[in-house]
């Protein structure tokens, strides 16, 4: 199944509160958390390539994949939040933006391939889950020493 299908799906399932594909304001979302959170010193590379360029790398914790939901707990059920996906295991892959609440965005980890992002809808905070499927495992690494609720 594409991953435009797997989209489509939850779009059925969820309402547009609950889960919502930005497709006109997208860009604005990118460019937001970008300015504020990642280091982009050339802007041809826009929108990509994240994991490399996240300002101030700080580990938070790695958890095993099992205990996503555990962390995912950590936000607030009444809010919607960004998911950044990324659709490969490559710098350059693809991302996407969701508005989500957390009911969606636990659906939407079900099926996302790679790593992720999870991000505050006012630009408070970004924190990128990286996965290794090798070892079965999530790092949750945030830019530099801002507050987030997986601290």
């Amino acid at each position: 199944m594409f991953w435009e299908e797997k989209i489509d799906r939850l779009k059925s399932k969820f309402s547009q509160e609950q889960f919502r594909v930005p497709f006109s304001d997208w860009t604005e979302i990118f460019k937001k958390m970008e300015a504020k959170f990642v280091s982009n010193k050339w802007p041809i590379y826009q929108f990509c390539n994240w994991s490399e360029k996240l300002r101030e790398k700080t580990p938070i914790r790695n958890v095993s994949q099992q205990d996503i939901d555990k962390e995912i707990s950590r936000l607030d059920a009444s809010q919607n939040y960004w998911m950044f996906v990324v659709l490969a295991d490559n710098p350059t892959s693809r991302q996407y933006v969701y508005d989500c609440n957390t009911a969606a965005l636990r659906e939407l980890l079900s099926i996302a391939p790679a790593d992720f992002y999870i991000g505050h809808k006012k630009y408070e905070w970004l924190v990128f889950f990286e996965v290794s499927h090798t070892e079965n495992s999530i790092s949750l690494i945030k830019p530099g020493e801002i507050q987030t609720p997986f601290d």
